[in-house]
């Protein structure tokens, strides 16, 4: 978050998309994000932020994040919405491959040394 801060503040970009985990909105750190939000609107932005995940925009994935879209106030009309979240049409199994070639897999031998316990010493 600091270096968003330091970069936004040197080189006022028209906009900026941030992005972290929905964590930082939580009770324990949003006293922290609204620090950071507040330092935004100090630098000139509009900071519009929504808690988004993966599996409602296309993506088969359950990944919660903070996505803030920051906009630079003499540029911004207001009117920023994020987007409606859109119907899942594949699951992870579409996408897997159905024959995957041999040599990607570890060899018996190998799954074996990982799991063994390391020599005595």
């Amino acid at each position: 978050m600091v270096e968003w801060l330091r970069f936004l503040r040197e080189k006022k970009p028209r906009f900026a998309i941030y992005e972290n985990v929905k964590n930082i909105v939580g009770a324990r750190f949003k006293a922290t994000f609204d620090l950071f939000v507040k330092e935004l609107e100090d630098y000139g932005y509009n900071v519009y932020w929504q808690v988004l995940n993966a599996k409602n925009y296309g993506i088969p994935q359950n990944r919660e994040r903070v996505y803030c879209v920051i906009i630079r106030k003499d540029l911004d009309n207001g009117k920023f919405n994020f987007p409606s979240p859109i119907p899942l049409k594949h699951s992870l199994s579409d996408m897997l491959e159905q024959n995957v070639d041999g040599k990607y897999y570890l060899s018996d031998e190998k799954v074996a040394g990982m799991i063994a316990p390391p020599p005595a010493a």
